[in-house]
């Protein structure tokens, strides 16, 4: 259960560590959605935006995943950046949360010729697809 007052985990740091646990793979997907359902009430009632907006964009990327519009691997890829923020903003970032973020920008399906992405993850030739 979250506990919210001096001394405790905020929301936005519990809500890091289930992503980061999904993200590691140290748990299932069903558990992040349990969690999420089960928190969200308590998340909304808490004047929280930054946990509001992470929850928010995680239910998006569920709901993506649930469309068959993203797999699981870009979700968890997304998710990362929510889970870790301060980490891919750092020049010494681990190299595996870099690959990540980059793996992140190049996974796309709806482009109608092979992407040429930079180190940076920037595409640097291709064109969008049909929507």
């Amino acid at each position: 259960m979250l506990a919210v007052s001096e001394g405790t985990v905020s929301l936005v740091q519990e809500l890091q560590r289930e992503l980061a646990a999904y993200v590691e793979g140290k748990a299932p997907l069903g558990d992040l959605r349990r969690w999420l359902g089960a928190h969200v009430p308590a998340i909304y009632d808490a004047d929280e935006p930054e946990a509001q907006a992470i929850a928010d964009e995680a239910w998006l990327l569920l709901s993506e995943l649930d469309a068959r519009e993203r797999d699981e691997a870009s979700v968890r890829a997304e998710l990362s950046r929510y889970a870790y923020p301060r980490m891919l903003s750092i020049a010494g970032a681990p190299a595996e949360a870099l690959t990540k973020a980059r793996r992140v920008r190049a996974t796309v399906t709806s482009y109608s010729e092979p992407l040429q992405v930079s180190a940076a993850g920037l595409v640097l030739q291709g064109q969008p697809g049909p929507a």
